[in-house]
């Protein structure tokens, strides 16, 4: 991103009169106030030549003289190639922009410019009129020739002498310098004039000398005053733009500047052009560089990259993650369509679909509680806890993998009760997702230590392994979305890189905190979870959670209708509930299940809600407005889990909404507690 200097609105702003012609002398740009002096509008003048723009005034034979002065100077301009200076003269300008105006005498001394172009040939000519009317005092009565301000025959009395009149442009130009210098130092953007082959710096700005910290550069050649920068590829810049007389363009460029402060180097990141300027000869002079510090762009560009390739890496883990569990549960299906397997096979068979689905159903929920902590849905149960409790929770739930590893687990927990606020469940699962990770990344045979201590305004708890380490990369990146430390290609570790930022955003919710560490690769990680302490009344209720309660079985068989449009999903679900002793009808869709539902009355109606036609709530709402399904107990059996869809499904008529895959014995509760009734 290069920003070029923009010299249109430098020109379009100056205070001072501007008129562009090229060489035929016809008038190609004229900036706002050329415009208001003349009096006229921008389109009655472009193309036009500059003396058919303003033509003699027929009542004034000495205009003609004076028209003739005007451009015999613009010619001398284009002709020499350098600057030519006019008298003062009367020069009567047509107000209202029409042939037959008023005409209005002012009095103008006008500077022709001439500027070069690649061929180095004039190619264009810069009028600039100076209206010094208010400082030409002439006799109005006076029959003597007042033309020129240069006349011998003008009485002291009745024109400005010589040196008044030198007096009075020199504080003019003077003015547009300063008005010039203003615009120079207050450019946003870093601008500076280096001249001759050493690059002496001629003109720095404000921003520029804020940029590197220096006040003291100008007449210095630049790789002295400020070698750490032009050291780098910046002099390869400016020697190239001097050397070729062509712009030379940096994008992004990286440069170490020191810091005026301390004297450290501080990164920064540049966009700049340098763009050589020629003598009156053609030759290049000096170089005008203008540029911008483009750090925090270039960082956050740089942020955005990485969070687009984790998120890659992201997808291509989330295809491998979902693929082991669909690798044996294909397999057991084969099995079972292939081969007649006895009980116990059939048992142990049904077993592998059964952990693959759990575990393809704890990656799935692991997104969802991502999504619903980063957009603020989530709501804890709020109790109070003892952190012990939390711990023997946690170490219970991954006890199996921990065995299977044959790891040492090491607890050493503070002595006195350490009580906090929160929602029990979700901090069990921070803690275990914190030791299951311990697990993953120590290798069989490792050691893991998990303390407790307790201080009077918080409660520690840290995990700490000999495993695998981390980078100090991999550690300032560790509880970002998506992160993953480095693994083998065959992801023998697992998981999604979604645990830890949740694990963050679930203990900030307690009011927490958590950080990490480590010594490197090779040298082990430790974990700490600090969350505010309670006081410790005498009566406290302590949440418990949730316990595991065996499902009930069916008091009464059911008339039960099911609603997808998945045939497999249906059929495999008809088979279950038969199983389990109930009436089953089946339909795939939507408008052919309102009829069914219509003819068969059914107890209960288990209903997909992504259907074609019209979708699952649109069926519920039908459903209750038929007489004969008015008391159906209607239960969302579906793949939309947010805590919207489940709104959505309630206020639609469901009484239950369950998640795809269900829960076999969520669903055999409810269905126990119809059958009751």
């Amino acid at each position: 991103m290069t920003t070029k200097p923009d010299y249109e609105s430098l020109f379009r702003a100056s205070p001072y009169p501007s008129l562009v012609l090229d060489t035929t002398l016809t008038i190609l740009d004229a900036n706002h106030a050329y415009l208001k002096a003349v009096d006229r509008l921008a389109e009655d003048l472009l193309g036009r030549s500059h003396f058919d723009a303003f033509p003699n005034n027929p009542t004034d034979p000495s205009s003609t003289t004076n028209s003739k002065q005007v451009k015999s100077s613009m010619e001398r301009a284009i002709a020499s190639g350098k600057p030519d200076i006019t008298p003062v003269l009367r020069y009567a300008i047509p107000v209202g922009g029409s042939d037959n105006a008023e005409f209005v005498d002012r009095y103008w001394n006008a500077v022709h410019t001439p500027v070069f172009g690649d061929n180095g040939k004039v190619t264009i000519v810069i009028h600039n009129p100076i209206d010094v009317t208010s400082l030409y005092v002439f006799d109005r009565d006076s029959k003597e020739n007042p033309d020129s301000a240069y006349s011998d025959e003008e009485s002291s009395a009745n024109a400005l002498s010589r040196a008044q009149l030198h007096e009075a442009m020199t504080r003019v130009l003077k003015d547009e310098r300063s008005h010039l210098r203003n615009l120079f130092n207050q450019s946003p953007g870093f601008v500076a004039v280096t001249m001759g082959p050493t690059h002496v710096f001629e003109m720095v700005n404000n921003a520029y000398e804020k940029l590197v910290g220096r006040g003291d550069l100008l007449g210095k050649p630049a790789l002295e005053a400020i070698p750490e920068l032009f050291d780098q590829r910046l002099k390869a810049g400016l020697d190239s733009a001097y050397e070729t007389g062509k712009p030379w363009v940096g994008h992004g460029i990286k440069v170490d500047i020191r810091s005026k402060a301390d004297g450290n180097m501080i990164e920064h990141y540049i966009d700049l052009i340098y763009q050589p300027f020629y003598s009156p000869d053609n030759k290049v002079v000096g170089v005008f560089a203008q540029g911008h510090d483009v750090t925090e762009a270039y960082k956050a560009s740089i942020a955005l990259q990485d969070a687009d390739r984790r998120k890659d890496e992201f997808l291509a883990m989330l295809a491998h993650e979902l693929r082991n569990p669909l690798a044996p549960i294909g397999a057991a299906a084969e099995l079972l369509q292939r081969v007649k397997l006895d009980e116990d096979r059939v048992k142990k068979t049904s077993a592998v679909i059964g952990r693959q689905v759990k575990h393809m159903t704890g990656l799935i929920d692991d997104m969802l509680d991502v999504s619903r902590v980063t957009r603020g849905l989530i709501k804890l149960e709020n109790g109070v806890v003892d952190i012990h409790q939390v711990v023997s929770e946690a170490v219970e739930q991954v006890s199996p993998l921990i065995r299977s590893r044959r790891h040492e687990l090491t607890l050493r927990l503070a002595s006195q009760t350490a009580l906090i606020q929160g929602d029990k469940k979700r901090l069990v699962q921070v803690l275990a997702n914190i030791l299951n990770n311990a697990a993953k990344y120590t290798a069989e045979g490792g050691h893991l230590v998990l303390c407790t201590s307790v201080e009077d305004q918080q409660v520690l708890v840290e995990v700490t392994d000999d495993g695998i380490g981390m980078t100090p990369q991999t550690v300032t990146h560790a509880f970002d979305l998506f992160a993953q430390a480095e693994r083998s290609s065959d992801r023998s570790s697992g998981g999604l890189g979604l645990g830890l930022a949740l694990v963050k955003s679930l203990v900030e919710l307690h009011g927490g905190d958590i950080s990490c560490k480590s010594k490197g690769l090779g040298h082990g990680s430790t974990f700490s979870i600090y969350l505010p302490r309670l006081g410790e009344p005498e009566q406290t209720a302590l949440s418990t959670g949730s316990e595991d309660v065996t499902p009930p079985v069916p008091t009464a068989s059911l008339k039960i209708l099911v609603v997808d449009d998945n045939i497999d999903a249906a059929e495999m679900l008809k088979l279950l509930l038969e199983a389990m002793g109930h009436e089953v009808l089946v339909e795939h869709g939507a408008l052919q299940a309102l009829e069914k539902a219509k003819r068969h009355a059914p107890q209960v109606c288990l209903i997909d809600i992504g259907l074609p036609e019209i979708d699952g709530n649109e069926v519920a709402r039908r459903l209750r407005n038929q007489s004969e399904n008015a008391t159906a107990v209607l239960v969302a059996v579906t793949g939309y889990g947010q805590e919207s869809d489940r709104v959505s499904a309630l206020a639609a008529g469901f009484d239950h909404h369950l998640v795809k895959p269900v829960d076999t014995s969520v669903l055999t509760s409810v269905l126990s507690a119809i059958g009751k009734h």
